[in-house]
């Protein structure tokens, strides 16, 4: 073939492209413009592809010099050590006893502290001496109790199950059963499917212990998932009052989780996740309540005096189950609807039909096209906000985002490649003068009135303390979509030039919001407004509100409003302790950890029993939210045939995480 022509498929051979793009190496007198040919320049001068901004180069984390003069007395420890070749690490643990020191090969390794240690006899003897060295001693020590309470529950479920043919019994030691324990407990704390752990198997064996397959690993799980339950239930013990919040989700069928909330012992505030179930279809209200009363009745066994309320989503079947649940074993329970849900659904009921339209081409233009993500991330400099079906403040946050770079995005659009119907749709409205004012009015409205309930949505669907401060933020989310303050609507209406009857016809968008939020939070007969005055009473636990409200006697009878309160004797008791209580908040400051206020409190009994009671109270459904969030993390298309028990002890463990770990 001759130089420069094709084969018979038109394409050019590998060693052409070769010659194309490099220069002869026997013609070094000659520059790149005489050795390639006409066609080989244009190919050469074709216009390099931009790369996405995620393809820089990575920064590299430097060492301290601090932690560079570790290394070099270590490096100096390990010369000092080779020295002494004639004294094996075996020698060293005999001479050593009890200080967790263990031979690994030519290496003397101390496991209480995870390090390796020269065989020299003063170092070792210093090392011994150090305070690193006690503490890991110590926690060894607390580890070998908690691993021996773990072998034999491990003994008692051998008995009960048998586990002949397994891999489980056969041949191996405790010690190697507490690492494969371990080693699945931290894949599951961690998310990583556990086929992952058959690749790295040789990193993940101890120095003593060998670790088997993921598919032995597996046989594991109903043990682990039945000694997490066993730790929630002992951890529940620590609660004198507790809450239950419960919700499902229709991802993998059905699936429903029991979340507990309460103040424990040492008054820090906690919360595990106690039931996690996957259901083959979604539940009648009958059957869930069911479901909550065989976990907390005949699983837990709380007695109805320690449950103070549930918190529930708005949904018809969580009302019916509650209703049964009430009527049949807890009636004293408060039933508290989630705030955050009802003021996601304040955000639908604006009445913006070109922002709506405008809304649903937007999100369809990011929701299919990687390339129009990344493309919006170069131009701006900023990822694109995530949109949720189920959060309408996500869908703000997305307009939001939108509004702040209106002024590009409509030469963003027309420089796309991806979506040409959307793309098409998107310029019409922005290219029509009249709609596009519209658009960008109701969007300024949006923004307006949208932002105060997104932010305290954000607020009031945390995990920490939130009752005392509710009333607070509910008060100040009704006088902002009751004030006729638009800062963002007046400002986009000058600039555009548009009239008084433009600029209120935007403000009247947001009307039917303001009309619901009204309905639901200030109406008198809402459950909601009860609820409102439920958490108007929590305030007086936050010794701070309580000195600047004045708290006195009548005050003290709206605590009744919390049914768990509403005891004649608990409220006379509370009167009395008041004036001590009174003179100790006088010393309160905002700053103050209201949790460790009240922890210190020990002369007033009483009122540490209301702290512990209102602090269990919960305005949100969030934490069983994050549930789903969780599953929908660990599960994926190709994991859809994961069974119960795998998922089970995967969620749970990794919501409860907060507490120390099975191992």
């Amino acid at each position: 073939m001759e130089e420069g022509s094709r084969d018979r498929s038109g394409d050019w051979s590998d060693m052409e492209i070769i010659d194309v793009f490099t220069s002869d190496a026997e013609s070094d007198s000659e520059t790149e413009a005489d050795v390639l040919s006409e066609g080989d320049r244009s190919i050469a001068a074709l216009a390099k592809a931009k790369p996405a901004s995620i393809s820089r180069e990575r920064s590299l984390k430097r060492q301290s010099d601090q932690k560079n003069d570790v290394e070099r007395k270590r490096s100096r420890v390990a010369k000092g050590s080779s020295t002494v070749v004639h004294i094996t690490p075996e020698q060293r643990v005999r001479e050593f006893p009890g200080e967790s020191l263990v031979a690994d090969g030519k290496k003397l390794v101390c496991k209480a502290c995870h390090m390796e240690v020269a065989v020299k006899k003063s170092i070792i003897a210093d090392h011994i001496k150090s305070t690193r060295h006690g503490r890991g001693m110590t926690e060894m020590e607390n580890q070998s109790a908690k691993q021996e309470l773990l072998m034999e529950s491990w003994r008692a479920y051998q008995k009960r199950h048998d586990l002949a043919g397994t891999g489980l019994t056969e041949a191996v030691s405790g010690e190697e059963t507490l690492h494969r324990i371990e080693v699945l407990v931290g894949f599951l704390k961690a998310g990583i499917p556990l086929a992952k752990i058959d690749y790295i198997r040789p990193l993940l064996k101890g120095v003593t212990t060998n670790l088997t397959d993921s598919s032995h690993l597996r046989s594991l799980l109903p043990f682990v998932l039945e000694e997490e339950k066993k730790q929630v239930s002992c951890d529940l013990k620590e609660a004198d009052h507790l809450s239950v919040i419960f919700d499902g989700t229709t991802y993998l069928g059905e699936a429903m989780a029991v979340v507990v909330r309460y103040v424990d012992s040492n008054w820090a505030i906690q919360q595990r996740l106690v039931s996690f179930s996957v259901l083959s279809k979604s539940l009648s209200g009958e059957q869930l309540a069911r479901e909550i009363i065989s976990c907390l009745c005949t699983e837990l066994r709380i007695q109805p005096d320690r449950l103070v309320s549930f918190i529930r989503d708005g949904a018809a079947v969580n009302g019916a189950a509650l209703r049964f649940v009430k009527d049949l074993m807890f009636p004293r329970a408060l039933d508290i609807t989630c705030f955050s849900h009802t003021l996601n659904n304040v955000g639908r009921h604006f009445a913006t039909p070109t922002l709506d339209r405008f809304a649903q081409l937007w999100v369809a233009l990011f929701a299919f096209s990687s390339a129009t993500r990344v493309s919006w991330k170069d131009t701006t400099g900023l990822s694109i906000k995530t949109h949720s079906k189920t959060r309408w403040w996500s869908l703000w946050e997305m307009l939001e985002q939108a509004q702040q770079h209106f002024p590009i995005i409509r030469d963003f659009v027309a420089d796309l490649d991806s979506s040409p119907t959307t793309r098409g749709n998107i310029l019409e409205m922005l290219d029509d003068p009249a709609t596009c004012q519209t658009l960008e009015l109701e969007l300024a409205i949006t923004i307006d009135v949208g932002k105060p309930l997104v932010q305290k949505t954000y607020l009031l669907e945390g995990d920490g303390i939130l009752s005392p401060s509710t009333y607070q933020h509910m008060q100040e989310a009704l006088t902002a979509v009751q004030v006729n303050d638009y800062p963002l609507t007046r400002e986009t209406a000058d600039r555009l030039g548009a009239n008084d009857a433009a600029f209120a016809a935007a403000v009247m968008c947001a009307d039917p919001a303001r009309q619901y939020f009204q309905r639901k939070f200030n109406h008198q007969d809402s459950p909601l407004c009860q609820l409102v005055k439920v958490f108007k009473a929590a305030r007086f636990l936050c010794p701070v509100q309580a000195v600047r409200l004045h708290l006195d006697g009548p005050k003290v009878d709206e605590l009744r409003t919390v049914p768990a309160l509403d005891d004649d004797v608990l409220v006379a008791g509370l009167k009395q302790e008041l004036p001590a209580y009174l003179v100790a908040a006088e010393d309160a400051q905002e700053e103050d950890d209201l949790l460790l206020w009240w922890k210190v409190q020990t002369k007033l009994p009483l009122w540490q029993k209301a702290a512990k009671i209102i602090l269990a109270l919960v305005p949100s459904s969030a934490a069983v939210e994050r549930v789903f969030s969780l599953l929908e993390a660990a599960t994926s298309t190709r994991q859809c045939s994961t069974l119960t028990d795998h998922l089970e002890a995967a969620i749970m463990i990794q919501y409860n995480r907060g507490r120390k770990a099975l191992l």
